[in-house]
């Protein structure tokens, strides 16, 4: 028979294996899979101390917290900094590690001194109590503070690949933003369950409760990292950042520009390369690549990533258009996509409907198409 406590067991055994997982790949971002693998390690060593709670064991078996909890006040700095490392949006420096590792160390140090006061009856239990409630209540303000942060690192991140490439669908984090969202919500419950075991003065009906959201947290991690690439083999690298820049663009050098880049385009179709990005485009019309971002947004009011797909777009129209039959997803592959998802999402997005929508009903369904086509051409 399958008890709680065997799949909190399975948990613990799971979050050590991806910790030795992350800590022994070589192939991967290692500064950033060793602080993935302290988050999984720490949320392990809470599973751990409520195991040893709701098991009965003796209170020896604890770790690291043993009188309040202060190891969980670095979920927070581990989650966040692993988001800036993978997302290649942070430089590894002890100072950054140490500016938000630092007040958990102190909390975690603090552990001896109470202690000796507990042991000169210098404090009691309800002193003890009082003050674990209010590390808790700023353990959730704390955590929130940094799910807002992850998502803004997130948020610009996506931004910068939409700004350098073409096809993003093997290098976005939408998988890292599952998972925070899943820690977040896991966070969540436990703040409920606190919640209401310090209203009912009673915490035992809930633990089993505690230890579930973190044996979720802990196969999330499992399955959102485990199963991508940009974990185990890749990720962005500091060169691939766009440069800002504050270049003017004058009439005559923009008319020239824009021609360069519609040649590129559409003469030589450089947006069927599936994955093409803006460094190859640069070198292609003969600029540098924050010159040729900066102009794709200022005269076209897009990022790289949509001005590309809108081309792509446009010859899979025209061809669905010409020929009804054509099989949509070699249309998709030759005008540039690398998938079915992709190139469905991306026409949906320019077209306003479906490619099998659109092949159906031809040009005429199609509001503004000639306007864009127009636009792209003059562009």
């Amino acid at each position: 028979m399958i008890t709680a406590e065997s799949v909190y067991l399975a948990a613990i055994v799971h979050g050590l294996l991806q910790v030795s997982v992350l800590l022994f790949n070589r192939r991967g971002n290692r500064r950033a899979n060793a602080v993935l693998a302290i988050l999984v390690g720490l949320v392990v060593l809470c599973m751990w101390n409520l195991y040893v709670y709701t098991a009965e064991l003796p209170k020896h078996w604890l770790l690291v917290d043993y009188y309040y909890w202060t190891s969980i006040f670095l979920w927070g700095p581990a989650l966040y900094i692993y988001t800036g490392l993978i997302s290649a949006q942070f430089h590894p420096h002890w100072t950054l590690f140490l500016r938000h590792f630092g007040l958990t160390g102190l909390l975690i140090a603090l552990q001896l001194p109470l202690y000796l006061l507990i042991s000169g009856g210098w404090l009691g239990p309800e002193d003890v109590e009082l003050f674990g409630d209010i590390l808790l209540l700023a353990f959730y303000l704390q955590m929130g503070a940094y799910f807002f942060a992850c998502f803004r690192l997130l948020r610009a991140y996506d931004r910068k690949i939409r700004e350098n490439y073409s096809r993003i669908d093997s290098i976005n984090l939408s998988w890292l933003n599952r998972l925070t969202i899943t820690f977040a919500i896991a966070v969540m419950v436990d703040m409920v369950l606190t919640g209401l075991a310090m209203v009912q003065g009673e915490m035992s009906p809930y633990v089993a409760a505690y230890l579930a959201a973190e044996a979720i947290a802990v196969f999330a991690i499992g399955y959102f990292s485990m199963s991508h690439p940009e974990v185990l083999f890749r990720t962005a690298t500091d060169e691939e950042r766009p440069r800002s820049t504050e270049a003017s663009f004058d009439d005559s050098f923009a008319e020239v520009l824009s021609a360069r880049l519609n040649g590129v385009m559409c003469e030589s179709q450089a947006y069927k390369k599936n994955d093409l990005r803006l460094s190859e485009l640069a070198e292609m019309v003969g600029v540098s690549r924050p010159i040729l971002s900066q102009f794709i947004n200022q005269h076209h009011g897009k990022n790289f990533y949509d001005y590309v797909n809108e081309y792509r777009v446009r010859s899979a129209a025209e061809r669905l258009a010409a020929d009804r039959r054509a099989n949509i997803e070699k249309v998709a592959y030759d005008a540039g996509f690398n998938n079915r998802v992709s190139f469905n999402k991306a026409f949906n997005k320019f077209m306003g409907m479906t490619p099998s929508q659109y092949r159906r009903g031809g040009r005429l369904e199609v509001v503004g198409l000639e306007a864009r086509n127009e636009s792209l051409s003059s562009s």
